[in-house]
């Protein structure tokens, strides 16, 4: 028994290799194409994925066997020829099928593995048996089970690939690596099945009715039809793929960029029902996409609010000319938990053919709101007693004059001024001031209503105003505010005795604008002052600072 020794044309070996990568790296494409096509595009492209399969698998197969040289003439069946690609169309449709389930079950990968591997041997048994030549083929059969272990776990991990095909796209050397891995795993079942063939010499064993052909010509030319025909499939498959991103391109975009945010984007349709939750909203809100989508945009929506949000989306939605809506707007939201917080939302809107959605992107203005009342604490209040400053005095007092004329109430004002406080600041120093008027700040601060205000204007200088009160009331208050420094300020162990001195003007006897008030509750201070201190005194007309015939009334106290 006479072994025949052979070599192969490592150019078409390599032209093998660079078809069955070609044809993986097409494949992946189309698989991706099936992840995301209509079950109708499903069935067109798994037939075009079969008939790719079927030619690169094949032509990767027969290019093998042209490249190898073996010293005896060979011709080839050519009827076997082409019922050998027949295994891999069936094997690459079923895999393709198998692989693009919508459901995706566990078992698609392996089964559809071990179905490739098989077609794949098949396709090869029966190309090897096309061969007519004066031998015969003897298998090592351990080597052929070799062949298919490995084909079939290098196919499992290829078809794993392919089956996440829509994630490894998107980069590109991944995507080629993976096309590469397929491919040689596909090239692997071919040559190691060639390895387990031996060639014995029989001079009697030739059928005579094949095709003789130069097989290095022929290697180059399948080479060439190949690639052009693997080269017509891509760019069908790629303007298929254009036509179906086309539609589906701005809801994929639209999707990245609103998980993307980091704000709460969630979009519903005109019913309320959402349709869109991004990973923002469920940052801001607590809900999980799966258990908020198709719910009611009212679950995160305060129900104090939702005539408001009613309101302002019907008033959006009933505008033709959007650009003059104020669509960012402040509001309440509330989380799964049940808590409110501030936030800020934007609203737009579009139609898909008759179809109304509504957008929101909402942001959450917390940290805003505390800065805001920060600032705000900055400019209307006095920063060592945390009393109103003269600024917010002021303007609590115009929108007290408006109520006042509305509802023909009276007021009154009451500036306070701290008799020997500079003696205080000289001895003990300006620390020790300031703690005093602190403490003066507590003892004077308890005995307003809720809707009067005691403000510092500074130094050792307080208004009050105290709304909705007549003379015998202010009265009282002012005798009350001298009974306060009866009992002496300790600070750091030292006692302290002041004393106030108030001037009183009443609204509307004392003057009708907030200028005027403040400016007499001053002349009635100043006459206290001028009368020996510790005590108050009720601006009346006609009394100025440098009058020395008061006609107010006042009440000084020992």
């Amino acid at each position: 028994m006479e072994f025949l020794t052979y070599d192969y044309n490592w150019s078409l070996v390599v032209l093998s290799v660079l078809v069955a990568i070609f044809a993986a790296l097409v494949a992946l494409d189309l698989s991706r194409l099936l992840s995301i096509t209509t079950p109708v595009g499903r069935q067109r492209l798994i037939l075009t994925g079969s008939i790719l399969l079927g030619v690169g698998i094949w032509s990767m197969h027969f290019i093998g066997m042209l490249a190898l040289k073996l010293p005896i003439d060979v011709t080839y069946n050519v009827f076997l020829v082409v019922i050998s690609v027949l295994p891999a169309f069936l094997a690459g449709g079923i895999t393709l099928y198998l692989i693009s389930l919508p459901e995706a079950p566990r078992w698609r990968v392996p089964v559809s593995a071990l179905i490739f591997s098989v077609g794949i041997l098949a396709m090869h048994m029966l190309g090897m048996e096309a061969m007519e030549m004066p031998a015969f083929l003897n298998y090592t059969w351990w080597m052929l089970a070799l062949a298919a272990v490995v084909g079939y776990v290098t196919t499992y991990i290829g078809l794993s690939l392919l089956a996440n095909s829509e994630r490894i796209s998107k980069n590109r050397y991944t995507k080629l690596g993976s096309a590469v891995f397929m491919g040689f795993g596909v090239v692997l079942i071919h040559y190691l099945g060639m390895a387990a063939v031996m060639f014995v010499f029989d001079p009697t064993h030739s059928h005579g009715t094949g095709v003789v052909v130069n097989t290095t010509y022929l290697g180059y030319g399948v080479s060439v039809a190949a690639f052009y025909l693997l080269s017509i499939m891509y760019k069908s498959v790629s303007m298929d793929r254009k036509l179906l991103v086309q539609s589906i391109e701005s809801e994929l975009k639209f999707q990245a960029l609103i998980e993307s945010a980091h704000d709460a984007i969630i979009v519903i349709a005109a019913e309320g029902k959402i349709v869109q939750w991004n990973k923002g909203a469920e940052r801001l809100f607590g809900y999980p996409k799966k258990d908020i989508v198709g719910d009611s945009i009212f679950k995160v929506v305060p129900k104090k609010t939702h005539a408001t949000y009613q309101l302002n989306v019907a008033e959006f939605l009933q505008t033709d000319d959007t650009s003059n809506f104020q669509r960012m707007k402040e509001t309440t939201g509330i989380a799964q938990d049940g808590s409110e917080f501030p936030i800020e939302v934007s609203i737009g809107s579009w139609k898909i053919a008759e179809e109304q959605f509504i957008s929101f992107i909402i942001r959450d203005i917390t940290d805003r709101k505390q800065q805001e009342a920060q600032m705000k604490d900055l400019i209307y209040l006095d920063d060592l007693t945390g009393l109103p400053n003269r600024r917010m005095y002021t303007q609590r007092l115009q929108s007290m004059l408006i109520r006042a004329k509305e509802r023909n109430r009276q007021f009154a004002i009451l500036y306070l001024d701290l008799d020997n406080f500079k003696s205080v600041n000289d001895r003990y120093g300006h620390l020790v001031g300031d703690k005093l008027l602190v403490e003066v700040s507590k003892r004077i601060y308890k005995k307003l209503g809720f809707s009067d205000t005691l403000a510092r204007i500074g130094g050792d200088e307080f208004l009050f105003l105290l709304t909705d009160t007549d003379e015998r009331q202010t009265t009282e208050f002012a005798e009350w505010l001298i009974s306060c420094f009866h009992a002496p300020i300790v600070i750091e162990g030292v006692k302290h005795v002041v004393s106030p001195s108030i001037g009183i003007s009443m609204y509307p006897e004392a003057g009708e604008d907030a200028e005027t008030l403040v400016r007499n509750a001053d002349i009635a201070l100043y006459w206290v002052k001028e009368h020996g201190k510790k005590g108050f005194h009720f601006y009346s007309q006609g009394e100025q600072f440098d009058n020395s015939a008061f006609t107010g009334r006042s009440v000084l106290q020992e």
